[in-house]
Order: structure tokens, then sequence, then C-alpha cells
């Protein structure tokens, strides 16, 4: 049996909190962009991200940076 000292558990609950997190991020995306009714290209055209890292984003591929998600915010009018 494999014995984890406190700090191995703390780093472990923390990756598994980013990969929750992006692919809450990911599904986020995903639910936002079917409610407004937009395709992936389309939400590339009104955001400026390219479709491809959409893509990724959405699927958890790609973590989105600041800047990708204030751009998704103001393409989904939630930010002016």
């Amino acid at each position: 049996m494999m014995r984890y000292s406190g700090w191995d558990l703390y780093a472990k609950g923390l990756e598994q909190s980013r990969e929750t997190m992006i692919m809450t991020i990911g599904g986020h995306i995903g639910y936002r962009r079917r409610k407004v009714k937009l395709t992936i290209r389309e939400l590339a055209d009104r955001s400026g991200i390219s479709s491809t890292l959409l893509f990724n984003m959405k699927s958890s591929k790609t973590e989105p940076n600041l800047s990708s998600l204030e751009k998704l915010a103001k393409a989904f009018g939630e930010l002016k």
C-alpha cells in the first residue's frame, strides 16, 4: 500500500480541482453556445478566437486564458 504525505495529497487535490475546473469551463462554453444557438464557427467569428481553439477549450484539451474568457464573455453579451 502506497503512503502519501499531506503535501502529496494536497498537490493531487489541486490537480484534480484544476482538471474539474477546466472541464467545467469547457462544458459551460458548449452550453452557452447552444443556448444562444451559435455554431462553433459563428462563435469564433464573434469572439475572434479560432474555431479550433474553441473546440479544444470545449473538449477540455486546452485551458482558456483570461483574454480568451473575456472575448467569450463579450461574444455572449455578458461583458461590454
